[in-house]
């Protein structure tokens, strides 16, 4: 944990994209499946203010989805 304070956000996040890419190799998922994610995700490592990234992966959690179908209100 003392070692992930030296690396910087988007380290961090393309570490924890690529953890999920392994993921999906364990469990025989078919990545081609999740490409649309994926690409979305490595995209937040090139954005130039971190800052913005959070507004636009908040579109994609789970509460934003369900709130938008209706589920929440």
């Amino acid at each position: 944990m003392e070692e992930l304070k030296n690396i910087s956000i988007r380290g961090r996040m393309a570490y924890l994209i690529s953890s999920f890419e392994n993921v999906l190799l364990h469990y025989n998922c078919n990545k081609e499946e999740w490409r649309w994610l994926l690409e979305k995700l490595w995209s937040y490592t090139k954005i130039q203010y971190i800052d913005d990234w959070m507004y636009e992966l908040a579109e994609y959690m789970p509460n934003s989805i369900l709130r938008t179908c209706g589920i929440y209100a």
